[in-house]
């Protein structure tokens, strides 16, 4: 025989609930509806702190050489641009800051430019050449 704890009926060492109140028996120790074992607990929110991301110069370099690249010496700057933001990893623990993304994004992109550049006024003296247009 055992008696519920929030009404005081008796009730069969069986039942699962009383069945005057409805409350539960715990069934073990520590039984989540045994509210006498842990009357006041008590949960709180983690806290996070936010960290200022890790300046770096070589990013920033990166980032103009990058942007440049498209007016004036694409390829050069294209290349400076990507390894400079290759080299700023090692200023901010290994992670590519967002500025040495950007320069390494347009370093690649002015580079690619300058070699279809290249290549187009190499075809168009080849083909020139051949209808004899400069040759004359």
């Amino acid at each position: 025989m055992k008696y519920c704890s929030n009404c005081g009926k008796a009730a069969e060492d069986s039942d699962a609930f009383c069945t005057n109140c409805g409350r539960a028996f715990a069934q073990t120790e520590g039984d989540l509806f045994n509210r006498e074992s842990s009357p006041n607990t008590t949960y709180s929110q983690p806290s996070y702190t936010q960290t200022e991301p890790a300046q770096s110069n070589l990013a920033k370099t990166s980032m103009v050489l990058g942007i440049v690249g498209f007016f004036f010496a694409g390829f050069i700057l294209g290349i400076l641009a990507v390894v400079f933001a290759e080299k700023s990893k090692a200023e901010t623990n290994g992670v590519m800051v967002s500025e040495a993304k950007t320069g390494k994004v347009c370093g690649i992109i002015n580079i690619v430019l300058s070699v279809v550049s290249i290549a187009a006024v190499i075809i168009t003296v080849a083909v020139g050449i051949s209808m004899g247009i400069f040759l004359s």
